[in-house]
């Protein structure tokens, strides 16, 4: 067998300086490498080798709900050890399993043992303490991770990216997205560590007020009692919330305080762990925002059943995806490089959007220009605010938007939905991160195809269809037909293509591109399911 070689490169939109390069190998290794690269994937900084995850909804545990991780070796064969917490005896319970590079390799858990039933305590940002739900992954190699949750006898469920524990943070920033019931999902709180002890703060706002603030304590140890977050409101359905876990937990509804506390727990495996409720009592058009921050860094989990848009209010849908965090930065600090993003509505309804975290005394508006295909020059400012939610539709007449700011970097998720056809009755969504153009990846990356009717969305910097290669095959032979976005003085290439065999694909491109998997009767026939392939982290300011 041909030994392979580990590459790790990064880059930057300003690659003149930023470029770093790592290869591991001979000196003809790495000769050969450069000479031609095509058989090894690149590392994108949401693959790795160790990783947390977890899996939840309010719904009863059935013999049919499946719960299992996709592994995708990146170059080489890879054992990769899972380890938990069982419900039916509390024991922590280790599994080995290899998995195979270029290779289909879909692990199953028993559902029984590791699925998260959640309650809430009808408290608004109610953080929630029961046995340790977290499943920790390590493998010996760097792979990319996808986690997969459905009942088909019950029609729901999601499959969503794992980004690896390098991606874990200390301070998040979350606008809770529409939905059509007062509890308004569940956050699960995912440390990292697993001997440690961790503070963690939850704010919550609804309507730009503070709602809730707490703070909890406990063990992360792998067994221990964990935690998680449910949002729930008083009757009013529409409140969208946004939660901070910070050394207590503190929401806001329609812009006011409306909840504080704080939680702090044992972080080791197999210990009480926690997760985060949100409720609001029958005001359902209440928006909500939660600003979570703590004391080391940790994963967030976001899941709901009653996910829904304006066009669809009558449909909820189950969306589960990992949270990703917001950058701590100093008051009224300027991006070198502004963040930029893109996004068309042809796979998305709505985008929320995260400001920066900066010090509570800190007064600083941050301001993002939004074009759109009808306005690519000037644009039109958007406030972005930690106790309001901050959304954009995409329902209406508008069809892409482009955002820029220098004053920090703007994290934004997009709740994706069917292709809306004038006479076809569609529904089901989906939720994922939204990269800038600076965590854009290249090179050759791995993705999975989880049925027969799926489509890759493609954005990259290139204009030539040949520039891509999906399975080896260049882009105009795969049938790739060009769409431009014209914003930042820049040509991006939008490329939609139909993947139709189930299992590993991949995508490869010398230019930088962002790519996202859409598949639609997945759980049932009106189902949706959709993620990102992967992201770099911005590398610098």
């Amino acid at each position: 067998m041909q030994n392979r070689f580990n590459v790790r490169i990064d880059f930057n939109d300003d690659r003149l300086e930023n470029d770093a390069v790592t290869i591991y190998g001979t000196k003809n290794k790495v000769e050969a490498f450069i000479a031609f690269f095509g058989d090894f994937a690149f590392t994108a900084d949401s693959d790795g080798k160790e990783f947390v995850f977890s899996y939840m909804n309010i719904e009863f545990l059935t013999k049919s709900l499946v719960t299992s991780v996709i592994v995708m070796p990146l170059y080489n064969d890879s054992i990769c050890t899972f380890k938990y917490t069982q419900k039916s005896d509390n024991k922590i319970v280790t599994i080995v399993k290899t998995a195979v590079y270029n290779k289909n390799n879909e692990f199953g858990f028993l559902a029984e043992e590791v699925y998260l039933q959640t309650t809430f305590p009808k408290t608004p940002f109610g953080p929630v303490a029961t046995s340790d739900f977290r499943i920790f992954g390590s493998c010996t190699e760097d792979v990319k991770m996808i986690g997969r949750i459905m009942d088909p006898i019950n029609a729901w469920g999601d499959h969503f990216v794992i980004p690896s524990i390098t991606n874990a943070e200390k301070d998040y920033i979350f606008s809770v997205p529409k939905q059509s019931y007062y509890l308004k999902g569940f956050i699960t709180i995912l440390p990292i560590g697993q001997e440690d002890s961790l503070s963690v703060n939850v704010v919550g706002y609804v309507d730009g007020q503070k709602y809730s603030d707490n703070t909890i304590q406990y063990n992360t140890a792998i067994g221990n009692e964990q935690h998680y977050i449910s949002i729930w409101f008083d009757y009013n359905v529409d409140d969208e919330a946004k939660d901070s876990l910070s050394v207590n937990v503190v929401g806001y509804v329609d812009g006011e305080k409306y909840s504080d506390n704080t939680i702090k727990y044992n972080t080791a495996i197999g210990k009480e762990q926690h997760y985060i409720s949100i409720w609001f009592d029958y005001n359902v058009d209440d928006e909500a925002s939660i600003v979570i921050s703590a004391s080391s860094p940790i994963a967030l989990s976001f899941a709901t059943p009653w996910s829904i848009d304006d066009t669809d209010q009558d449909k909820p849908c189950y969306i589960a995806f990992m949270l990703m965090p917001v950058v701590q930065q100093n008051c009224y600090h300027n991006l070198i490089n502004p963040d930029q993003r893109i996004i068309t509505n042809v796979f998305t309804s709505i985008v929320y959007i995260s400001p920066p975290a900066v010090d509570a005394n800190c007064n600083e508006e941050f301001l993002l220009n939004v074009f759109n295909e009808k306005d690519n020059m000037k644009g039109s400012i958007k406030t972005i605010s930690k106790t309001i939610p901050n959304h954009i539709n995409l329902d209406g007449e508008i069809s892409e938007i482009a955002t820029t700011t220098v004053n920090g970097q703007i994290p934004m998720y997009r709740i994706g939905a069917s292709p809306r056809i004038p006479g076809i009755d569609t529904q089901g969504h989906f939720a994922h991160y939204i990269p800038s153009t600076q965590e854009w990846i290249n090179g050759k990356t791995p993705f999975y195809i989880l049925g027969t009717d799926c489509s890759l969305e493609i954005y990259t910097t290139d204009i030539n269809p040949d520039s891509i290669q999906i399975d080896e095959v260049i882009g105009t032979k795969y049938g790739l037909n060009l769409q431009k976005n014209n914003y930042f003085g820049h040509e991006y290439g939008y490329y939609i293509t139909s993947i139709k065999n189930y299992g590993l694909h991949t995508i490869e491109s010398n230019s930088s591109y962002t790519a996202f998997v859409i598949c639609k009767r997945i759980n049932s026939i009106a189902d949706i399911a959709g993620y990102l392939i992967g992201f770099n982290k911005r590398k610098a300011l």
